[in-house]
């Protein structure tokens, strides 16, 4: 029975992967985009000692508004959702088709594994490459080494889980402006937020660092409690939306 869930479910995932591949290609653009500015952000925050510092505001905000996006693929229903309400006609036509609820969701968290994994893989290791290469500008200082980067790589995975399940969720549960207005929403509360903590002389990202450097083996539980809890509770969550939507 569990074989044959997975067996559906990622001939679902197989399927939109095929039919959006210059869309997986777009999204692996982007991360290496994305990976290059976060390449030399982790460089500058650590090292800047200024109370406010427009550069730790502006990669805060950037790296954790992109970090949830490595959990999806670009796509033309990616991109159209607010207008065409995409994901509700994807949905709906999922719901007419003789597959079960259990396989929708699984296929939907699959795909978003599998697009986590993929552009996790590709974002650090851009940072090693040009941590590396560019050893003699940076005067040999790591930032990330064999020691922190496990910790750092399950904190940020565990910050991507929870607010990519929150997305998903929203994905299959509510029309296309409702997402929209959450995305938007989301994007406010996380300017604000790291507004405040670089005007108080912090970075959210640095005091990752610190957490990973000091506290390696607790903040790698945690977060991987955290990412465990997340996909449960959000497994449920969108079964019981999906289960609940009228789409008539």
């Amino acid at each position: 029975m569990l074989s044959k869930l997975v067996k559906d479910s990622w001939m679902l995932v197989r399927t939109d992967i095929s039919r959006f591949r210059y869309g997986f290609l777009l999204t692996l653009v982007f991360t290496l985009y994305m990976s290059g500015i976060a390449a030399i952000g982790f460089f500058g925050v650590n090292r800047s000692e200024e109370h406010f510092s427009v550069i730790k505001w502006t990669f805060d905000f950037t790296v954790l508004l992109a970090l949830p996006s490595f959990g999806f693929f670009f796509s033309s229903r990616s991109t159209r959702f607010m207008k065409e309400d995409t994901y509700t006609k994807w949905n709906m036509k999922l719901r007419t088709l003789p597959i079960s609820l259990q396989t929708i969701v699984t296929a939907r968290i699959m795909h978003f594994f599998l697009a986590l994994a993929v552009n996790f893989t590709l974002f650090f290791g851009v940072q090693y490459t040009i941590q590396i290469l560019g050893a003699d500008y940076f005067n040999n200082e790591l930032v990330f080494t064999l020691n922190n980067s496990a910790t750092v790589l399950l904190i940020l995975l565990a910050y991507s889980i929870v607010t990519g399940t929150m997305y998903i969720t929203m994905e299959v549960s509510k029309q296309g402006k409702t997402y929209a207005w959450f995305t938007w929403g989301y994007m406010v509360v996380i300017s604000i937020v790291t507004g405040v903590i670089s005007y108080s002389g912090g970075s959210i990202l640095a005091s990752i660092m610190v957490v990973a450097n000091q506290y390696a083996w607790i903040g790698g539980v945690i977060a991987l409690i955290v990412s465990v809890l997340a996909v449960g509770l959000g497994y449920k969550t969108m079964f019981r939306a999906l289960r609940r939507r009228d789409f008539v």
